[in-house]
Protein backbone atom coordinates (compact mmCIF):
# COMPACT_ATOMS: atom_id res chain seq x y z
CA UNK A 1 0.00 0.00 0.00
CA UNK A 2 1.46 3.77 -0.91
CA UNK A 3 0.18 5.66 2.11
CA UNK A 4 1.39 9.29 -0.15
CA UNK A 5 -1.59 9.49 -2.19
CA UNK A 6 -2.24 12.58 -4.16
CA UNK A 7 -5.68 13.27 -3.72
CA UNK A 8 -7.88 15.88 -5.46
CA UNK A 9 -10.95 17.95 -4.14
CA UNK A 10 -14.38 18.13 -5.17
CA UNK A 11 -13.76 21.15 -6.49
CA UNK A 12 -11.06 21.26 -7.98
CA UNK A 13 -10.97 22.04 -12.23
CA UNK A 14 -10.75 19.46 -15.29
CA UNK A 15 -7.71 21.99 -16.39
CA UNK A 16 -6.17 21.12 -12.50
CA UNK A 17 -6.93 17.47 -12.29
CA UNK A 18 -5.22 17.24 -16.28
CA UNK A 19 -1.99 19.23 -14.90
CA UNK A 20 -2.03 16.78 -12.19
CA UNK A 21 -2.09 14.06 -14.12
CA UNK A 22 0.69 15.24 -16.93
CA UNK A 23 3.23 16.30 -14.39
CA UNK A 24 3.05 13.18 -11.52
CA UNK A 25 2.52 10.58 -14.25
CA UNK A 26 -0.87 9.57 -12.40
CA UNK A 27 -3.53 7.91 -14.32
CA UNK A 28 -6.23 8.58 -11.44
CA UNK A 29 -6.74 10.12 -7.80
CA UNK A 30 -9.08 9.31 -4.83
CA UNK A 31 -11.37 12.28 -4.39
CA UNK A 32 -11.59 13.33 -0.77
CA UNK A 33 -13.00 15.95 1.38
CA UNK A 34 -12.16 18.90 3.83
CA UNK A 35 -11.88 15.81 6.41
CA UNK A 36 -10.22 13.75 3.85
CA UNK A 37 -13.43 11.11 3.65
CA UNK A 38 -13.16 9.18 0.44
CA UNK A 39 -15.89 10.53 -1.74
CA UNK A 40 -15.30 9.66 -5.07
CA UNK A 41 -12.54 8.87 -7.78
CA UNK A 42 -11.38 10.27 -11.26
CA UNK A 43 -9.17 9.03 -13.81
CA UNK A 44 -7.37 9.40 -17.28
CA UNK A 45 -10.84 8.34 -18.73
CA UNK A 46 -13.16 10.62 -16.90
CA UNK A 47 -10.60 13.39 -18.12
CA UNK A 48 -10.58 12.09 -22.29
CA UNK A 49 -14.44 11.24 -21.81
CA UNK A 50 -15.30 15.36 -20.54
CA UNK A 51 -14.09 16.46 -24.01
CA UNK A 52 -16.46 14.67 -26.10
CA UNK A 53 -17.82 17.92 -27.13
CA UNK A 54 -19.69 19.49 -30.18
CA UNK A 55 -15.49 20.10 -31.37
CA UNK A 56 -14.52 16.39 -30.85
CA UNK A 57 -17.07 13.69 -31.30
CA UNK A 58 -14.91 10.04 -31.02
CA UNK A 59 -14.63 6.58 -29.55
CA UNK A 60 -11.40 6.82 -27.99
CA UNK A 61 -9.19 3.52 -28.46
CA UNK A 62 -6.37 4.79 -26.27
CA UNK A 63 -4.27 7.11 -26.08
CA UNK A 64 -0.77 7.39 -25.79
CA UNK A 65 1.45 10.00 -24.11
CA UNK A 66 2.07 13.08 -26.52
CA UNK A 67 2.84 16.77 -26.16
CA UNK A 68 -0.04 17.14 -23.67
CA UNK A 69 -0.50 13.84 -22.54
CA UNK A 70 -2.93 13.38 -25.28
CA UNK A 71 -2.98 11.45 -28.49
CA UNK A 72 -5.86 10.92 -30.02
CA UNK A 73 -5.81 7.96 -32.92
CA UNK A 74 -8.48 8.48 -34.76
CA UNK A 75 -8.07 11.10 -37.15
CA UNK A 76 -9.26 14.07 -35.12
CA UNK A 77 -7.79 17.50 -35.74
CA UNK A 78 -5.25 18.91 -32.43
CA UNK A 79 -6.70 22.17 -32.65
CA UNK A 80 -10.15 20.69 -32.20
CA UNK A 81 -8.81 18.91 -29.10
CA UNK A 82 -7.66 22.23 -27.78
CA UNK A 83 -11.19 23.89 -28.74
CA UNK A 84 -12.48 20.68 -26.50
CA UNK A 85 -10.36 20.60 -23.55
CA UNK A 86 -11.07 24.87 -23.08
CA UNK A 87 -14.83 24.41 -23.70
CA UNK A 88 -14.56 21.66 -20.79
CA UNK A 89 -11.79 22.84 -18.49
CA UNK A 90 -13.58 24.85 -16.27
CA UNK A 91 -15.60 21.75 -15.27
CA UNK A 92 -15.10 20.72 -11.24
CA UNK A 93 -14.13 16.98 -10.60
CA UNK A 94 -17.37 16.71 -8.92
CA UNK A 95 -19.43 16.18 -11.80
CA UNK A 96 -16.69 13.76 -13.64
CA UNK A 97 -15.76 11.00 -10.81
CA UNK A 98 -16.77 7.86 -10.21
CA UNK A 99 -18.91 7.74 -6.70
CA UNK A 100 -19.22 4.26 -6.07
CA UNK A 101 -15.81 3.19 -5.08
CA UNK A 102 -14.17 0.03 -4.92
CA UNK A 103 -12.21 0.47 -1.70
CA UNK A 104 -10.33 -2.05 0.78
CA UNK A 105 -9.32 -1.74 4.49
CA UNK A 106 -5.70 -1.10 5.93
CA UNK A 107 -5.05 -4.72 6.73
CA UNK A 108 -6.96 -6.24 3.51
CA UNK A 109 -4.40 -8.98 1.73
CA UNK A 110 -2.93 -8.05 -1.47
CA UNK A 111 -4.56 -11.58 -2.47
CA UNK A 112 -8.07 -9.96 -2.10
CA UNK A 113 -7.51 -6.68 -3.31
CA UNK A 114 -6.13 -8.20 -6.30
CA UNK A 115 -9.25 -9.95 -7.42
CA UNK A 116 -11.59 -6.90 -6.59
CA UNK A 117 -9.42 -5.35 -9.16
CA UNK A 118 -10.08 -7.91 -11.71
CA UNK A 119 -13.87 -8.18 -11.46
CA UNK A 120 -14.68 -4.69 -11.34
CA UNK A 121 -11.87 -3.73 -14.06
CA UNK A 122 -10.16 -1.01 -11.92
CA UNK A 123 -6.53 0.08 -11.76
CA UNK A 124 -6.26 0.96 -8.26
CA UNK A 125 -8.28 0.43 -5.23
CA UNK A 126 -8.19 3.68 -2.16
CA UNK A 127 -8.03 2.14 0.77
CA UNK A 128 -9.74 3.33 3.43
CA UNK A 129 -10.11 3.42 7.22
CA UNK A 130 -13.01 4.71 9.47
CA UNK A 131 -13.88 6.78 6.70
CA UNK A 132 -10.25 8.06 6.08
CA UNK A 133 -8.46 7.55 3.01
CA UNK A 134 -5.21 6.36 4.03
CA UNK A 135 -3.29 5.06 1.16
CA UNK A 136 -4.24 3.26 -2.43
CA UNK A 137 -2.71 0.01 -4.22
CA UNK A 138 -2.71 0.36 -7.51
CA UNK A 139 -2.07 -2.29 -10.38
CA UNK A 140 1.65 -1.29 -10.52
CA UNK A 141 2.40 -1.82 -6.93
CA UNK A 142 1.36 -5.36 -7.22
CA UNK A 143 3.32 -5.85 -10.33
CA UNK A 144 6.12 -4.39 -8.48
CA UNK A 145 5.39 -6.94 -5.72
CA UNK A 146 4.77 -9.96 -7.53
CA UNK A 147 8.80 -8.75 -9.60
CA UNK A 148 9.97 -7.91 -6.02
CA UNK A 149 9.24 -11.56 -4.68
CA UNK A 150 10.33 -13.48 -7.96
CA UNK A 151 14.24 -12.34 -7.09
Amino acid sequence: MNREVRTVHPDTSLAELARLFAETGIHGAPVVDAEDRLIGIVTESDVLKATKTKYVKYNLVYPSIHQFGMDFKEGVAYEDILKAFDEVKHIPVSQLMTRKVTTAGPDDLVEDITPMMVKHKINRVPIVEKGKLVGIVTREDILRGLFRNQK
